[in-house]
């Protein structure tokens, strides 16, 4: 590997528990599909709005959209890492190996792919919708803060919620720790849509 062994050994072994659990990269993939169907629809999408306020209203729904997929995926995948360590995780809190550089490592991995998910969604959507340059700049920084704040937020209440006992991954993304999780999500989704309405109806209006 082009890690060091402990970092490696990590990598290697979250790799093959995520690839033997069928229902980790199954729902990965239904959800990929569903990605794919949402890029089509918006493709589809005829939009012709002259007023500012209806513009900028479109664009925050497709943006809220985008945010709630990955709000979603997060709540799936990262959510439930520290859970699925199971019972054996007294290994790793006994071993040489710090227990914070595991959680960077998570988060760290976690972070890096559901950035370039996003960001691709947020681009294609975005420019499927509107075709401008500032918007899509506009959408892809916002999204990088979401996928920061989503990420951080699932792997540490995965962490407080977590339950060692659980192997379905499933299950414990639809705990109940995970639930508060997800509105906590969509609380803070609709905060920063209401944060961009107004500077949107401003620009809009130009």
């Amino acid at each position: 590997g082009f890690l060091r062994p402990q970092p490696d050994a990590i990598v290697k072994r979250d790799t093959l528990l995520f690839l033997r659990e069928p229902s980790q990269w199954l729902h990965l993939i239904l959800m990929m599909v569903l990605l794919c169907i949402f890029l089509i629809s918006m493709g589809s999408l005829e939009l012709r709005l002259s007023q500012p306020l209806l513009q900028a209203v479109s664009f925050l729904v497709v943006f809220l959209f985008n945010g709630f997929l990955v709000a979603s995926i997060a709540l799936r995948f990262v959510f439930p890492s520290v859970s699925l360590e199971g019972e054996s995780f007294w290994v790793v809190r006994t071993s040489p190996y710090p227990l914070e550089n595991l959680y960077w490592q998570k988060f760290t991995f976690a972070f890096l792919s559901l950035l370039v998910l996003a960001e691709f969604l947020s681009v294609v959507s975005v420019g499927m919708l509107r075709n401008d340059a500032r918007l899509g700049q506009l959408s892809a920084i916002s999204t990088g803060f979401i996928v920061l704040a989503l990420t951080s937020m699932n792997l540490g209440a995965g962490t407080y919620f977590a339950s060692f006992k659980e192997r379905n991954p499933i299950r414990v993304a639809s705990s109940q720790g995970a639930s508060v999780t997800f509105l906590l999500s969509m609380v803070y989704l609709v905060c920063v849509v209401i944060i961009l309405i107004v500077p949107l109806n401003f620009y809009f209006e130009r």
